[in-house]
């Protein structure tokens, strides 16, 4: 079991910054957008989740991981830190969709392998509005968090803005929150919207990135479309022979069809 930290100051100080612009800015957006009821995934964000939900009389209804019965098992690692329950990153992992989907401290913490299918899972399960903070910078008083942070992986901002625009996501804003002195960015906040199915880029398979590749394979496995999303994997296999995603979605399919020789 990680063991607890005491955050310094300095980390205290960027948590109030990063939940004190969230609270003024993201409730307006969430009102604007008819937001009923959200998702919030983040890393040492108690502070955003009681500021949204109605203990603070903002009404909205907030569903934490950890406080559905139905999630407990996903919502452990991202306490402990491990990051590592497949539920993040699987096809159908996070259960039902949201209206809106509030995300802080968490995208840049999770394994590199797994980011592009949990951009997918995101764009699938946000019906209305996005809203993600996420840190542009490996300093570990960055924010407070509860237990030791897992590692980060630093991507720069235009990198997640492109990968973001790639799932399926139409940018609304931006902001990139530099450190007092201006010399360093710390945050990339971003606010998204869903692009209808009909208008997401749809780029060829022999153009797509390995992100693009497996998000389209998880959509043509959902759909139904069996033989499409077999052919994607196993092309994502050719290049990454060891491809968690790709293997899994590949047993799945393969569970699938003999359920179907067995009805």
């Amino acid at each position: 079991m990680a063991r607890a930290r005491k955050a310094s100051p300095h980390a205290a100080e960027a948590a109030d910054s990063v939940v004190a612009f969230a609270l003024a800015n993201v409730v307006p957006a969430l009102r604007g957008h008819g937001v009923q009821n959200l998702l919030e995934l983040g890393w040492g964000t108690d502070a955003l989740r009681a500021g949204l939900s109605g203990r603070n009389g903002e009404g909205f209804a907030v569903h934490e991981l950890e406080a559905d019965g139905e999630d407990e098992a996903l919502a452990t690692p991202l306490k402990s830190g491990a990051l590592s329950d497949g539920r993040l990153w699987q096809a159908g992992g996070w259960g039902r969709d949201w209206d809106a989907v509030v995300s802080v401290n968490l995208l840049q913490r999770v394994p590199p392998e797994h980011q592009g299918a949990v951009l997918a899972n995101l764009r699938r399960h946000t019906r209305r509005l996005c809203f993600l903070a996420i840190g542009l910078t490996d300093d570990p008083d960055s924010i407070a968090a509860p237990d030791q942070p897992p590692p980060v992986t630093l991507r720069p901002p235009q990198w997640w803005l492109g990968e973001l625009q790639r799932a399926g996501f139409r940018e609304l804003d931006h902001r990139i929150q530099r450190d007092r002195a201006g010399e360093r960015d710390l945050w990339l906040y971003v606010y998204l919207a869903p692009e209808p199915p009909a208008q997401a880029a749809a780029a060829p398979a022999a153009e797509m990135t390995p992100g693009q590749r497996l998000q389209s394979a998880m959509q043509a496995h959902r759909s139904g479309q069996a033989d499409q999303a077999e052919a994607l994997y196993r092309q994502i296999l050719e290049a990454e022979p060891k491809n968690a995603d790709a293997l899994h979605g590949l047993g799945m399919l393969a569970c699938d069809a003999e359920r179907l020789e067995e009805g």
